[in-house]
C-alpha cells in the first residue's frame, strides 16, 4: 500500500532545513514488498531527519519506530532508508537520527567548505574531491609546503574564532543556472547554496553547521602526492581533533613509562633502541650462522650412517632452518663428492614440540623421492601439519607436534625402504 500525500522532496528534507532537528514523527510513504539483495526494505517517508548520502557527505544512520536504519541514499530526489523490517503505506512512525554521528558530519563537512574556501581564495588551489581530505589540483608549479599549511590552518581556526555565520540559500531548479556539481538524476528539485559569510558560497545539499564556531577547531595533519600530481591534504574537524589528541596523550603517557624519559627525549630513545637492536641483530645473525653450521655438521655425520637425519630444537624458526640445509650443502660439498642431501633426506623441525606447545615451521629437504615418502608419513602421523613444495624441498607448519617422535621412526622406517608406514 503506498500513501497517496506527496512525500517532501531531496533539498527540503527536515534534516537539510533544520540540522539540529534528531526525531520527527512523519507517515511511510511507500516500502517495497521485499527485501533487496542485501536483505533490507526500502522504504520512503514523507519526511525524514536522516540524510541520505551524498554530496561527498555519508548518510546518517538512526531509527524507524523500532527498526534501525542502516544506510540512507538518494534516488532522483527521493530519500530511500534501508531497514530490516517492512512498514505498510500510511503509517505512523517516528524518525530519530544519531546526533553523535550526524554532530561530526557536519562538522567534518562544514569545515571541509571552509579549508577549500581559504585554500582557493588564499592560494588558488581547487578542490577536486573530498572525503576526510580535500583532493588539491597541483602541479610542479603550485604546490603546499609546510609552512603553508601553517598558514592555511591558521586562518581556518581565525575564522571559526570569529564566530563566521553559516547560511543555507535555496532557488528553484532553472537549467539555465545549473551547478556543474549538481547529479544527472536530480531534477526539478531546489537547488541549495551553503554560504559562509564573506569566505565561501557553495552548492551543497548536506547538512551544515550554522555558525563556524561549533567547529571548535580544524588541524591539518598531513599531506600526500597522488595521480596526475594533485595532492590530497588530510584534517580533523572538531570533536575529531580532541579525540585524536586524547589518543596522541595516551600514546606519550604509555611511551613516557615504556622508555623512562620524558615526552621530550622519545625520538632520541627510540633512535638509541633501534641502533641497540640492530647491532643485536647482527650478533644473533652471526650466533645462528654458527649454531647452524654446528647442527649441519651433526646431520650429515647422521647421513653417514644411514639415508635419514632428523633434528628439532625448540624455538628455531623456518630461517634457522634454512640456514641449517644450507650449512648442510656446504659441510658435506667440502667433506665428500657426493653431496648428503643427493643420498639422503634431513627432517627438520621447530617452535615447541611440548603437548600443546603450538608447534612451529617445518622443513624436509634431500633426494627427491624420500622427501615425498617422508611427507607422506608425516601427513599420517601430525594431522595438523599444513605445507607444500616439490622435488627436493618441502616446507611447511604444524600448529601441534604431537606425535612427533612417532613419526620420525615411521619416515626412518619408511626410507630405509621397507615400505611400512607406522
Amino acid at each position: 500500500m503506498t500513501n497517496q500525500k506527496e512525500p517532501k522532496p531531496v533539498g527540503l528534507l527536515a534534516c537539510q532545513v533544520d540540522p539540529y532537528l534528531w526525531e520527527l514523527e512523519t507517515e511511510v510513504h511507500a516500502c517495497s514488498a521485499e527485501p533487496n539483495a542485501d536483505g533490507f526494505y526500502e522504504v520512503e517517508l514523507l519526511d525524514t531527519v536522516l540524510f541520505p548520502e551524498g554530496g561527498g557527505q555519508p548518510s546518517d544512520r538512526g531509527t524507524i519506530g523500532s527498526a534501525e536504519v542502516r544506510h540512507v541514499y538518494r534516488e532522483a530526489l527521493r530519500a530511500i532508508h534501508l531497514t530490516s523490517e517492512k512498514f505498510e503505506g500510511g503509517a505512523r512512525v517516528r524518525v530519530k537520527v544519531d546526533p553523535e554521528r550526524r554532530l561530526d558530519h557536519m562538522q567534518q563537512h562544514s569545515g571541509q567548505h571552509l579549508l577549500s574556501a581559504i585554500l582557493e581564495r588564499e592560494y588558488g588551489l581547487e578542490t577536486v574531491a573530498c572525503k576526510s581530505h580535500v583532493e588539491l589540483k597541483t602541479d610542479k608549479t603550485l604546490k603546499l609546503d609546510p609552512g603553508q599549511q601553517a598558514e592555511i590552518e591558521r586562518r581556518c581556526n581565525e575564522a571559526i574564532c570569529r564566530r563566521v555565520p553559516v547560511t543555507v540559500e535555496t532557488s528553484a531548479y532553472n537549467t539555465d543556472a545549473l551547478p556543474s556539481s549538481l547529479p544527472d538524476d536530480y531534477v526539478g528539485g531546489v537547488v541549495r547554496h551553503v554560504v559562509i559569510d564573506g569566505l565561501d558560497r557553495n552548492a551543497c545539499c548536506g547538512t551544515h553547521v550554522t555558525n563556524l564556531a561549533e567547529l571548535q577547531a580544524i588541524k591539518l595533519c598531513h599531506t600526500d602526492r597522488i595521480r596526475g600530481g594533485n595532492t590530497r591534504l588530510f584534517f580533523l574537524v572538531g570533536d575529531r581533533v580532541l579525540r585524536r589528541l586524547h589518543e596522541a596523550q595516551e600514546r606519550e603517557r604509555r611511551l613516557t613509562s615504556l622508555l623512562s624519559c620524558g615526552p621530550d627525549a622519545h625520538v632520541a630513545a627510540v633512535e638509541r633502541t633501534q641502533l641497540l637492536l640492530r647491532d643485536a641483530s647482527k650478533h644473533v645473525r652471526s650466533l645462528q650462522s654458527e649454531v647452524a653450521e654446528g647442527l649441519a655438521t651433526r646431520l650429515v655425520q647422521q647421513l653417514a650412517r644411514g639415508p635419514l637425519a632428523v633434528l628439532h630444537r625448540d624455538g628455531a624458526d623456518s630461517a634457522l632452518l634454512f640456514s641449517i640445509v644450507r650449512a648442510i650443502g656446504d659441510t658435506g660439498a667440502a667433506a665428500a663428492s657426493s653431496p648428503p642431501l643427493a643420498r639422503g633426506v634431513v627432517m627438520l623441525t621447530g617452535g615447541s614440540a611440548a603437548a600443546g606447545g603450538g608447534g612451529g615451521p617445518v622443513l624436509i629437504a634431500g633426494d627427491e623421492a624420500l622427501v615425498a615418502r617422508s611427507v607422506e608419513v608425516l601427513r599420517t602421523h601430525i594431522p595438523a601439519m599444513r605445507g607444500g613444495g616439490k622435488g627436493s624441498l618441502w616446507r611447511g607448519k604444524s600448529t601441534d607436534w604431537a606425535g612427533l617422535d612417532r613419526a620420525h621412526a615411521a619416515i626412518s622406517a619408511a626410507v630405509a625402504g621397507d615400505g611400512s608406514i607406522q
